[in-house]
């Protein structure tokens, strides 16, 4: 450890003892400025107590004058300036210092101009570390009363530590400590050093403390921007600052760390010497003064130490930028003496909308700043006043309102003027001559720069975007111009944040839909507008924008880009835009993925834009279709099989696939027989999948997809049709349908299009038909006779009654008739018939080459055949498949095609009998058949007597079928009766020989010899040709076979059995009753086949 006296130094018990140097002047009021705490011993006191508050903030109980009530009672304890007279220890790794260490160099207190003729005597030095402790102590200061009595020995401590803020550039980290100047030091390569000081009682560690050891400290020095921050803040009672220094303004403060209100500091480069406050001459020594800062306290009985307070080092420039070491000291003088000297100096502070920190209701709002600058009380001398105000580059001052004091306009005083962000407010000379004081208040209407970008500005939680601003007061009393920061204002800007939820209606379409997307931009913040939204949207190149329609602003397309602008959302407003596109085929099998996206002005969101995503997919199919038959032309109950072939010939899967076939009435459609092949169990489907989230991108459910099983649905359509529905038709495959019906009669006739249609969400309809013909025909057949001889004759025979072939009857013939008739359903076409009479007996003899064919066509047209001749009917047109079927697609045009066919009739003698072919014979159209037969009596054979029933019998090669799969024939039979009584007349007399005048009795037997004859209507004569002879009239008689006389004239019954006219030489007997030979009529039809009840054989009444 060093000692010494200043000049004297010697060595003792290894401690450097200086001489005691008695103090005996007293002052009225000590300075302070630090926070270490103070534990004081009771001293006695001749001064009174005076009852004084502890400090909120130091500032708060700042005086204008040591001549203050509250100053008087803290001078006792009057420490000079000037420590050479007193023992000082150090500690011991202090290194007292020599002309070649740092500290003595030009940078530091070897400068120029550092000290001046009163040295700081020495110095000693140590490496600056931060969690080091460097003291030094100076020790037996005796103080004296007023009264020049002995008040007590103290000893003091000065503690430094806790370095911070290290300076990147400076030319050392290291601390000296001086034994000439009380608590002298000089640090550098830090920004702040803490200063503790310690106020013993001599030679123990008893703090002074109480009201008995209320004293002041006085920190000198603070020049060229640096500054004293009080750290023991509780145990200030009042404050004094002359009039170099000022408050730091809060902004400052909290640039470097340090408590508002707590902090002075000289705001200027000025760089007073480092020993003037101990200097000799009083110039000198006034001016040191002036850049110091006391402190009134009432030392704490708790506390560990004294006072404590924090230095900042400085530089030319600002604050915490000196390279080499920063000087502070302390002493208790007041230097009344200067206290009262002119000064000139002020404060500013700032408002805006009457705050410190305004939330405006919307971005738009304008706003007033208020600069409150003040001129101090008493201010002399001054030669600017000027306050000066840069807003940030977001904000636009469009005015300055008003300049005021009291209320009052005072513009005309001032100077001013706004040039870019710069707001200038000067006083004007001619206003300064006249000493004004008080508060000046500048109002600037300030509004948010349109379009600004507030991004920079936003607040942690992105509420607000935060703009600070403070203004600047520069006053120069003559000596020093010195700017003085005001408090910080904020302006919080709120801020929007936006939702974006994109949807698209679906998620699958085919290529020509309409995909319609909605985008939805919310602000979903409660107290903010959303100002100057812009959506945007870039569509992908394989959609058409056909339109975009938004709620609200204006919506453009410039190509594929959506933009929507001129919005502004309110809380918790939407702006829904609807867009809608053209899905193109070259988007055919993509998924497409696009983003919307959206901001505004005063975005909150972190991304500074909203944004969600939509995932469409475009599935266009071709399906193709192509239906066959097994054949063109069917007859009834015939089975047609049709087979349906389905191809999908895209590269996309078709969806829902509806497959229907509704068949005619025609066909009698057989369910079971409905079987679908060809089609793969599963296929890979793109899906929506995971449910997107709103108002995120995400790209991780993009091209999601699905395997699913393919399925087949049969179901019945209609009463007489079938239906499949396959969920997923893929890309390539083909299935084949195959199934059965039956033609029934609903058909017949007609050309019927058995149609297949095939439908899918997303795929053109696709039809085919194929062509059927139901041609099951029907024919009927009439037989019967024809008899001219009735009429020619008057015989009173029956109509169908002939006689037999021989010149007494002038050779009868026997005369047929057949018409065979095509009757089925229109359309219809006998094909290949054959009609024949087969039956006529051997006594019947056909005239063959007599037989007449007439075709009557369906129009009526006729044609005739004579001389058993045949050949070309009229031509008819005949239905075909025709013109092959297109596929895929239907074909009207060749619907009911036809082509000409001729009939071709012929005809063949078979037997007694004939056939007769015809090729075709149309709906409609006959066949006439008429020939003759003559009926014989001979010894071979003998058809008199006898009824013929006789049997013509027609088919075709597609009419209805028998249970046995044989074509149904139809007969018809007709009955002639041949009648050509063969009467024998027997007349006898009773006698051989008579006298004139007897009677003659005449019996006449008529007798019809042939069996089964019929002699009608028998007309009995017999004329006398004797002469004498008469008949005798009365006599004459009628009787029957039994010898039953018949009645003349009319019975009971009303019949007449026979009429007579008389004559006695002639009778005429006239009798209904016929005259029978019992036969058998029926032979000729037990030989066809009838039974005996049904032959319908003649009940003659016989005589």
């Amino acid at each position: 450890m060093i000692c010494g006296k200043r000049n004297n130094l010697c060595m003792i018990e290894g401690r450097v003892k200086m001489s005691s140097k008695v103090k005996t002047k007293l002052r009225q009021v000590m300075s302070f400025f630090t926070a270490f705490v103070l534990l004081f011993s009771t001293i006695a006191s001749s001064v009174s107590s005076i009852k004084v508050n502890a400090a909120d903030t130091v500032e708060s109980v700042n005086v204008k004058t040591l001549r203050a009530a509250t100053v008087k009672g803290y001078g006792k304890f009057d420490l000079e300036s000037d420590s050479s007279g007193y023992e000082v220890e150090v500690q011991d790794k202090m290194k007292k210092a020599t002309k070649d260490d740092w500290i003595w160099q030009s940078g530091d207190q070897g400068a120029s101009g550092a000290i001046g003729e009163e040295h700081l005597g020495n110095a000693y030095i140590h490496s600056l570390e931060p969690n080091t402790s460097y003291w030094i102590q100076y020790n037996n200061i005796q103080l004296m009363d007023t009264e020049n009595k002995p008040m007590g020995t103290y000893d003091v401590r000065v503690v430094f530590d806790n370095a911070k803020g290290p300076v990147s550039n400076a030319k050392g980290r290291d601390i000296a400590l001086f034994d000439g100047q009380l608590g002298a030091v000089r640090f550098r390569g830090y920004k702040s050093i803490d200063c503790s000081i310690y106020v013993y009682e001599h030679g123990t560690k008893n703090l002074v403390s109480g009201d008995a050891g209320k004293m002041h400290l006085r920190f000198v020095d603070i020049d060229c921007h640096q500054a004293v921050e009080v750290l023991s803040v509780g145990r200030v009672d009042w404050a004094y600052k002359r009039n170099k220094l000022s408050w730091m303004g809060e902004a400052k403060c909290k640039e470097i760390g340090a408590t508002h209100g707590n902090t002075v500091w000289y705001n200027g480069a000025r760089d007073v010497r480092d020993d003037w406050i101990q200097a000799s001459n009083e110039d000198n020594k006034k001016t040191a003064a002036r850049y110091t800062f006391t402190l009134g306290f009432t030392p704490s009985g708790s506390a560990n130490h004294t006072f404590k307070v924090r230095y900042y080092s400085g530089g030319v420039n600002d604050i915490g930028t000196q390279v080499n070491g920063a000087f502070f000291s302390f002493d208790g003088n007041l230097d009344l003496d200067v206290e009262d000297d002119p000064f000139f100096s002020g404060s500013v502070s700032k408002q805006v909308n009457g705050t410190t920190d305004a939330v405006l209701s919307n971005a738009k709002e304008s706003f007033t700043y208020t600069l409150n600058a003040v001129i101090d009380a008493g201010s002399t001398g001054g030669t600017q006043f000027t306050v000066t105000d840069t807003l940030d580059s977001v904000l636009q001052p469009t005015a300055i309102t008003a300049i005021t004091k009291d209320g009052a306009d005072v513009s005309g005083n001032f100077d001013y003027s706004i040039n870019g962000q710069t707001v200038t407010v000067s006083a004007k000379s001619s206003y300064l001559a006249t000493n004004p004081a008080g508060t000046f208040s500048v109002n600037i209407a300030t509004k948010i720069k349109d379009g600004a970008n507030l991004a920079p500005y936003y607040d942690a939680a992105r509420n607000y975007a935060v703009i600070n601003n403070k203004c600047t007061l520069t006053t120069n009393d003559g000596e020093d111009a010195v700017s003085t920061d005001s408090n910080t204002v904020t302006v919080r800007v709120p801020l929007a944040e936006l939702t974006l939820d994109k949807v698209a209606d679906a998620y699958e379409y085919k290529v020509g839909d309409t995909v319609t997307y909605t985008i939805s931009v919310k602000n979903v913040t409660a107290n903010s507008t959303a100002y100057d939204v812009v959506m945007t949207d870039a569509i992908p190149s394989d959609l058409q924008v056909t339109g975009v329609t938004p709620s609200a602003g204006s919506g453009s397309v410039d190509g594929q880009n959506v933009r929507v602008t001129g919005v502004n959302l309110g809380a918790n407003q939407t702006l829904t835009v609807k867009v809608t596109c053209k899905a193109l085929e070259s988007g055919n099998t993509k998924e497409l993925y696009n983003t919307a996206s959206s901001t505004c002005w005063n975005i909150k969101n972190p991304s500074g834009h909203a944004d969600d995503d939509a995932e469409t997919y475009i599935n266009s199919a071709v399906l193709t279709v192509d239906k066959t038959v097994d054949q063109y032309e069917y007859e009834i109950g015939d089975t047609a099989t049709f087979t349906v072939k389905i191809a999908n010939t895209s590269t996309g899967t078709a969806n829902n696939v509806v497959i229907a076939d509704d068949v005619p009435e025609g066909m009698t459609l057989d369910y079971d027989s409905v079987e679908i092949s060809g089609l793969p169990e599963t296929v890979v489907v793109p899906v929506a999948g995971t449910k997107d989230p709103t108002n995120a991108l995400n790209p991780e459910y993009r091209n999601e997809t699905e395997t699913r099983n393919v399925t087949a649905d049969k179901e019945k359509s209609g009463d007489n049709g079938w239906k499949y529905t396959i969920n997923h038709f893929p890309a390539g495959a083909t299935a084949t349908i195959t199934y059965t019906a039956t033609a029934n009669e609903k058909g017949n006739g007609k050309e019927a299009q058995n149609i297949v249609t095939v439908t899918a969400d997303n795929a053109p309809k696709a039809q085919d038909e194929a062509e059927y013909y139901i041609n099951t025909a029907q024919i009927t057949i009439d037989k019967s006779y024809i008899n001219p001889y009735k009429a020619e004759k008057n015989d009173n025979r029956c109509d169908n009654e002939y006689r037999i072939y021989e010149e007494e009857t002038g050779f009868e013939k026997v005369q047929y008739q057949v018409v065979v008739t095509s009757a089925g359903a229109d359309g219809t076409v006998a094909k290949d018939v054959v009609i024949d009479d087969l039956t006529l007996p051997d006594g019947l003899v056909l005239n063959y080459e007599d037989i007449v064919i007439t075709e009557t066509a369906a129009d009526g047209t006729t044609i005739t055949f004579e001389k058993a001749s045949g050949g070309n009917g009229k031509t008819i047109q005949y239905k075909i498949a025709g013109t092959e079927d297109e596929t895929n697609k239907l074909n009207p045009e060749l619907y009911d095609e036809t082509e000409e066919r001729t009939p071709v009739i012929t005809i063949e003698q078979s037997g007694n009998g004939f056939i007769v072919k015809d090729t075709y014979l149309e709906k409609g159209a006959s066949l006439t058949i008429k020939y003759d037969a003559n009926a014989l009596e001979n010894d071979e054979v003998d058809v008199n007597g006898t009824e013929i029933t006789n049997t013509a019998k027609a088919t075709a090669a597609n009419v209805e079928k028998e249970e046995d799969g044989s074509y149904k024939v139809v007969k018809d039979a007709t009955t002639v009766y041949i009648n050509s009584p063969r009467l024998q007349i027997v007349k006898e007399a009773d006698s051989d020989e008579y006298g004139i005048g007897e009677n003659v009795s005449y019996t006449i037997d008529v007798i019809n010899t042939h069996k089964g004859t019929i002699a009608r209507n028998l007309v009995f004569t017999d004329k006398l040709e004797t002469e004498g002879v008469e008949f005798l009239t009365g006599t004459i008689a009628l009787y029957d076979t039994n010898g039953y006389e018949l009645r003349e004239g009319t019975d009971l019954a009303g019949e007449d059995d026979y009429t007579k006219t008389a004559k006695v030489d002639e009778f005429i007997l006239r009798s209904d009753k016929h005259l029978v030979v019992d036969g058998n009529y029926d032979l000729y039809d037990l030989e066809n086949g009838k039974n005996p009840e049904e032959q319908g054989t003649w009940n003659l009444v016989v005589v």
